[in-house]
């Protein structure tokens, strides 16, 4: 099966500082792959730049064979395909969560507000927040503005999610129903690129473990090889704490 996406050869840089060296990397259809490691080894660059929040220095980015690094591309309609919830939410704070969850379709995908409304009702019943449609974003606390930003995302009907540590702005009683609603969505199949620190999580959800330290992918492989048999010593010291723990 030909992969959704396809990275080759990346490089980013910001000034003279290299955070991507030479990244080979790519997703196929219904993989949960989570990227782990220290701050500042490149993860969130790298998911950034599958969807050109930022734009490679040198390599390609492929999105069914086709470089989005090359030629004219919509980036708008690119991100509805290839979405991404942040960690800091980014909902418009003058507007209702319906209408947060609407806009986007409207505008993007031309979409009538009925249709609109529709499909942002179900997504909202999905993420449990259908109860506060009407209400105020800055009502809300941080998990369920978490929950609405899935909810939004999913509204454009993207075949990949990115998740840009979706749980790290969060309280910790917050974090689990942010979880949870993110564990449904690998139970249905939908293909998921998550950069985060819960390591639980990715031990539990993951299809791939990507491991990345100071711009490189050090390793990656399946759960199990990672958290219970990693050959590389960088990847056995960053997962010494986290299996002390469990």
């Amino acid at each position: 099966m030909d992969p959704i996406i396809k990275v080759e050869h990346l490089k980013k840089s910001f000034g003279k500082l290299e955070v991507l060296h030479d990244i080979d990397f790519s997703v196929s259809k219904g993989e949960v792959v989570t990227i782990i490691g220290s701050s500042g080894s490149g993860k969130s660059t790298l998911l950034r730049c599958l969807n050109l929040l930022e734009v490679p220095n040198s390599g390609s980015v492929q999105y069914h064979g086709k470089d989005i690094l090359k030629g004219e591309i919509n980036v708008n309609v690119h991100r509805s395909k290839v979405g991404m919830v942040f960690q800091n939410f980014y909902l418009f704070n003058n507007k209702t969560v319906l209408e947060n969850c609407v806009i986007g379709q409207m505008k993007v995908l031309k979409r009538s507000r009925s249709e609109a409304t529709e499909i942002a009702m179900k997504h909202l019943v999905q993420v449990g927040m259908e109860k506060f449609a009407k209400a105020g974003s800055t009502q809300l606390s941080g998990g369920q503005k978490q929950r609405v930003a899935i909810a939004r995302a999913l509204c454009m009907e993207p075949e990949v999610l990115l998740f840009d540590e979706p749980t790290s702005a969060l309280d910790p009683e917050m974090v689990e129903d942010v979880l949870q609603v993110m564990k449904q969505l690998a139970k249905d199949g939908l293909t998921m690129i998550i950069v985060t620190h819960e390591m639980q999580f990715a031990r539990d959800v993951s299809t791939r473990v990507v491991f990345m330290n100071q711009g490189v992918i050090a390793e990656q492989g399946t759960p199990d090889q990672i958290f219970n048999h990693p050959t590389q010593e960088r990847t056995k010291e960053f997962l010494k704490r986290f299996l002390e723990q469990s």
